[in-house]
């Protein structure tokens, strides 16, 4: 995976985890780098799919009438019923014409100027879209639900044409997986409070 990292002041947030310099990082000066955070993007939206059929329950449903019924299914006769059966289906569609998105992306990734791509990043650095600015201040929990919001969002563009907007969402993703990747499987401050919580017990149990 190529990302381009460009130096910058470095604040630590999370203690032993060198900074990700933002916003440079979310841009691109080679066209090279834009088209490999495609496969990434949508390497995380499999692997979320095989996880659970519910895994983007942001779908936009507008933009999904021709998802064909699925063969066998059920409806469990409650309100929510419908709504799951919908994303299932919405997942299966997703993930039967996932080469046929990554296609779209990859096309679009290869024509948009860089310019205009750079442009539409830091329109959404500025809004603060997945809560970019605290990037690097987040968990992992919290990085997890950014990732999902940005998928949901890379297949509801690629869905309705929008395939310059889903080329920036990878490389949202890309970045945000890379953060998510530097991160330790348990943060100190998790180690911390359970430590706290370890030491009440002794001193309780002394008691």
């Amino acid at each position: 995976m190529m990302l381009q990292l460009h130096d910058g002041p470095s604040m630590a947030s999370i203690q032993g985890v060198p900074d990700i310099p933002l916003p440079q990082a979310l841009k691109v000066d080679q066209r090279q780098a834009l088209i490999q955070a495609v496969p990434v993007a949508m390497g995380y939206i499999q692997k979320q799919l095989e996880k659970k059929k519910d895994a983007f329950p942001g779908l936009d449903v507008n933009a999904w009438e021709d998802v064909p019924e699925l063969p066998g299914e059920e409806d469990p006769g409650t309100f929510a019923g419908p709504i799951v059966a919908f994303i299932a289906k919405v997942g299966a569609w997703v993930a039967a014409n996932l080469p046929v998105l990554i296609k779209g992306i990859e096309a679009a990734a290869k024509q948009v100027p860089l310019l205009v791509f750079n442009q539409r990043v830091m329109a959404r650095y500025n809004a603060n879209a997945y809560n970019v600015q605290q990037l690097n201040n987040m968990d992992r929990r919290q990085i997890e639900m950014q990732l999902q919001r940005i998928s949901t969002d890379l297949i509801n563009a690629s869905q309705s044409g929008q395939k310059q907007e889903a080329a920036v969402l990878t490389r949202f993703s890309q970045v945000y997986q890379l953060r998510l990747d530097m991160l330790p499987m348990i943060s100190n401050r998790t180690l911390m409070i359970a430590g706290g919580a370890l030491l009440a017990f002794y001193l309780l149990k002394k008691k």
